[in-house]
């Protein structure tokens, strides 16, 4: 215990706040820039962002998944609805004919990803049923009452949203 909390204390710490917070800096307003004949070239446009902060307190976990979708369900609604969109930065996309694929091209992204949602620290520790595990797959595991819990009820792109926020989150 003395080992644990004095000796490793502040790097188990330090992964700690790691793990948990996640910042992203974005560059302010960069001003209007015109050509020489005084077009406008490039200008600026505000945008708004939704911060969501995970802190409620729940019964259990079925409850917060429960609360936490629909919000988010409601969330998107929202935005769509004053035509915006919900940025898209997931390894899941749904293709042309309506079924879940993976978005990367690279596989070593895709493997990474992969072994992420199983929870398998190495790559190299796939395997190959693991390395060969379809997006359709890794969207049912994301689903299941385990990570998020979301039932039949709601659509694939809805689920697509959910998986992507919520595992965006726990990232």
């Amino acid at each position: 215990l003395f080992h644990l909390q004095i000796v490793e204390g502040e790097n188990y710490l330090s992964t700690f706040n790691v793990k948990i917070k996640k910042e992203r800096s974005l560059p302010c307003a960069r001003g209007l820039i015109y050509d020489r004949n005084g077009v406008l070239l490039a200008y600026n446009e505000l945008v708004y962002s939704v911060v969501i902060e995970d802190n409620g307190d729940y019964e259990n976990l079925e409850e917060k998944n429960e609360v936490l979708n629909a919000a988010l369900v409601q969330l998107f609604g929202l935005i769509e609805n004053h035509g915006d969109s919900v940025v898209r930065d997931f390894e899941i996309v749904l293709d042309a004919s309506g079924q879940y694929a993976y978005a990367s091209v690279s596989d070593s992204t895709r493997l990474r990803f992969i072994a992420d949602v199983l929870n398998v620290q190495k790559t190299s520790d796939l395997s190959e049923a693991q390395e060969n595990t379809t997006a359709e797959e890794i969207m049912s595991i994301l689903r299941d009452e385990k990570h998020y819990n979301l039932d039949d009820s709601y659509t694939k792109e809805d689920a697509l949203k959910i998986v992507m926020i919520r595992y965006g989150m726990t990232q």
